[in-house]
């Protein structure tokens, strides 16, 4: 009888994925620690902890618990409305998950140019239903009752999948319900869980303005940030929500510290601030170099700068922060770099051989124009045009943005305009240099 032999790789991965398993172990009580300081009574280094029902611990976890419920019917409203595996890229995304969650890391890799596509074995509900959108999705004027019913089976069907070397976490947690059912209820449930992850950290961004800011100001701009498009990919299986809204409160609990507690802040702010910049480390593959990026930015809004961020770390609840989102941060990076998952999905149009570099920039500069509606909504579409919200939604959230803008630059001090014009500049800069890193092998993206 012929012994069976593994796939090429598989005990790299196997390895990978143990030491994966044993810095997510190890990771838990530094992140239990930090939950605990968020939620558990002491705003003050100097404080006793308290712990009684009666305390500010259940105080605070009753008022996170309602924002929460609150934001997450609005997002399940979303995920209730879009038709399954109707989300932009939620076919692929849902099989990694499944795949994910019965520890296929990354499939069997696809020989050929495309080296971010996989194939895995995932549920014949998932299989089938994958292509169930396509009647829809690239038709903005097609209601999606021409989608056939999905067929229902707990036959394993392989299916290919171009997210195959994402970073893991966030399908973990999103393809636990695959296992405990093979209907649709199943992919409402990844739904469900995708809901909860970020409807949680949009609620704990809003409670750390109402625990610790002075400036409800920040409320409205974080309801400006929290634009159509978010909600709309924090409803359904997509890591880019969880990127977003993990990293929003992120920033929020950033600028309240560097701003209004640079001097002994609060263990409770300190403990969102690491929790939220761990969390988004482990979302995506460039997440690192976001938190790494909006770090930098509060390091320059901080009163003292880099000398006062040194002195925060003297403090254990900082230190405790600051080991989890590194922990993250190189856990992330190592898989990235193991697994190529900066490879994209070459589907796209590339500049030929005459097109200068000039000529480039200049397409690319157009296109992150368009990005701009898309920050606002775009809800469907696998390629332009996108089917967006409506005009005036657009004018509104433009209109709103530009007066958040100009009334913090004319409000804010010299640190305050600096860190405003180089975040807004950033933030056009670095998706050009990043695309064009790669635009004479997966295009115009």
């Amino acid at each position: 009888m012929a012994k069976h032999r593994k796939p090429r790789g598989w005990f790299r991965r196997r390895a990978l994925h143990r030491a994966a398993c044993a810095a997510m172990v190890s990771a838990g009580p530094v992140a239990w620690k930090l939950i605990v300081q968020a939620f558990g009574g002491a705003d003050e280094p100097g404080q006793a902890m308290r712990m009684s029902v009666g305390g500010d611990l259940a105080k605070k976890a009753f008022q996170l618990t309602l924002c929460t419920v609150v934001v997450g019917i609005g997002l399940t409203a979303w995920s209730l409305v879009l038709p399954p595996f109707g989300g932009v890229d939620e076919p692929v995304q849902v099989a990694k998950a499944a795949a994910v969650v019965r520890g296929q890391l990354v499939g069997q890799p696809i020989s050929g140019p495309n080296t971010a596509v996989a194939t895995v074995k995932v549920p014949g509900t998932i299989a089938n239903g994958s292509g169930t959108p396509w009647c829809f999705v690239d038709n903005g004027t097609q209601r999606a009752t021409c989608a056939p019913p999905v067929k229902v089976s707990a036959k394993h069907a392989s299916m290919t999948t171009y997210v195959a070397r994402y970073p893991d976490p966030y399908y973990y947690l999103v393809g636990l319900p695959t296992l405990i059912t093979d209907a649709m209820s199943g992919i409402y449930g990844m739904r469900a869980v995708s809901v909860f992850l970020n409807a949680l950290f949009i609620g704990i961004a809003v409670m750390a303005i109402m625990w610790w800011s002075r400036s409800r100001l920040m409320l409205i701009g974080l309801l400006v940030a929290i634009t159509p498009e978010t909600m709309y990919l924090a409803s359904y299986v997509n890591p880019n929500g969880l990127e977003i809204t993990a990293c929003a409160c992120f920033w929020v609990s950033g600028i309240i510290l560097v701003r209004e507690h640079p001097i002994d802040p609060p263990r409770g702010l300190v403990s969102v601030m690491g929790l939220s910049a761990a969390t988004t480390c482990l979302v995506r593959a460039l997440s690192p170099f976001w938190v790494l990026l909006v770090l930098g930015m509060l390091i320059v809004l901080f009163p003292a700068g880099f000398r006062g961020a040194l002195a925060l770390l003297r403090r254990r609840d900082a230190q405790f922060a600051a080991a989890l989102t590194v922990l993250c941060a190189v856990a992330t990076t190592v898989w990235v770099v193991r697994e190529h998952s900066l490879d994209l999905f070459l589907a796209l149009p590339t500049p030929g051989p005459k097109v200068s570099t000039w000529q480039i920039l200049e397409k690319l500069v157009v296109l992150n124009v368009t990005y701009i509606h898309m920050m606002v909504g775009a809800v469907q579409r696998s390629r332009p045009p996108y089917v967006g919200v409506p005009l005036a939604t657009f004018a509104i959230w433009a209109t709103c943005s530009v007066l958040l803008v100009v009334g913090g630059l004319w409000a804010g001090g010299k640190r305050m305009r600096a860190g405003a014009i180089a975040t807004m500049a950033l933030s056009v800069v670095v998706p050009i240099v990043l695309t064009w890193s790669q635009v004479h092998r997966a295009g115009y993206s």
